[in-house]
C-alpha cells in the first residue's frame, strides 16, 4: 500500500482551544498537533503494510479505532507536550532575553548614550530601535531563531 492517510481522517488535534495563549504558544501546539497527526498516519501505514491490508481496510479501520476516547488521548498527549515545550521556551528565552540585554548594554548602549543622550535624558525611542535592530541583526546572523526574537523583550528604556 503506498497510499497516505489525509489527516483530516484523524483526530482533529489541531482544532485543541486555549483562548489564553499568545500566537506563538498557538503556533507551537499547532505544530505539535500536526507532527503527532503525521506520526500516527505514518504508524498506520506501516502496519497495515506489515499486514498487507488495502486502502480500504486501512480506511475503514482507521475511521472506527478514531472514536472520541482516543481524540482525548491523543489531546492530552498533545497538551503535556506542548506545555513542557512552552516551558523550555520560556526558560530559554529567558536566558537569550538576559544574555541579548547584557551584551546589548556593553555594546549599544555607550553608543545611544554618546549620540542620543548628551544631554542626559534618556531616549526610549532610540534606545528601543537600537534594541529592535540588535535583535535583528542577531537574527539575521544566525545566533537566534526569529522566533526567539519575537518572543524576547527587555525593559532597554529602564537600563
Amino acid at each position: 500500500m503506498n497510499k497516505k492517510l489525509q489527516t483530516s481522517q484523524l483526530p482533529a488535534l489541531n482544532t485543541l482551544n486555549h483562548p489564553a495563549e499568545d500566537n506563538n504558544m498557538k503556533d507551537i501546539r499547532l505544530m505539535i498537533a500536526e507532527k503527532m497527526e503525521d506520526m500516527l498516519a505514518d504508524l498506520l501505514v506501516d502496519v497495515a503494510d506489515e499486514l498487507d491490508l488495502d486502502d480500504v481496510d486501512l480506511d475503514w479501520d482507521v475511521r472506527q479505532a478514531l472514536d472520541a476516547n482516543c481524540q482525548d488521548k491523543w489531546g492530552t498527549m498533545a497538551d503535556n507536550i506542548a506545555e513542557a515545550t512552552e516551558n523550555h521556551v520560556q526558560e530559554r528565552a529567558e536566558a537569550e532575553s538576559n544574555r541579548m540585554l547584557e551584551e546589548w548594554k556593553t555594546w549599544c548602549l555607550p553608543i545611544i548614550k554618546e549620540e542620543c543622550e548628551q544631554d542626559g535624558h534618556i531616549d526610549g525611542p532610540a534606545r528601543r530601535e537600537d534594541w529592535c535592530n540588535f535583535l535583528d541583526a542577531k537574527s539575521k546572523n544566525g545566533e537566534l531563531s526569529q522566533f526567539l526574537v519575537d518572543i524576547i523583550d527587555a525593559d532597554v528604556e529602564a537600563v
